[in-house]
């Protein structure tokens, strides 16, 4: 597995689009030591949030990952996630959640991941 860390700001529909026309997909993070290697490289750069492939746009409450994985593994901040305002869909890991989980509006462009198998 490699994980690729994109610095252009986009969508998370647009991370998705990004990663599939490269032959990969927006990150799915399926064990501890996936996470604690993209935690890594989180931190050492000059980001503070990253688009993942985790979502449940299909069905609210139900989260899947965006390349078809099933979700074995989740890291979510506590009380995380929350669909604040019934607008928060898409998942990203954050700086300031020590780079747990968070759900977020898919909409708000920043930097992203993508895997290749």
């Amino acid at each position: 597995v490699v994980f690729q860390f994109c610095f252009n700001f986009s969508s998370w529909w647009g991370a998705l689009d990004q990663c599939e026309a490269q032959g990969g997909s927006l990150a799915s993070i399926e064990s501890k030591e996936e996470h604690v290697a993209i935690k890594a490289i989180a931190q050492a750069s000059q980001a503070d949030r990253f688009w993942i492939g985790i979502n449940d746009l299909k069905d609210e409450g139900k989260y899947v990952w965006s390349n078809g994985a099933k979700v074995d593994f989740d890291l979510w901040k506590n009380n995380q996630p929350d669909n604040a305002q019934s607008n928060e869909h898409c998942g990203e890991i954050l700086d300031w959640f020590d780079w747990n989980w968070n759900d977020f509006t898919c909409w708000t462009p920043q930097p992203f991941i993508c895997r290749f198998d």
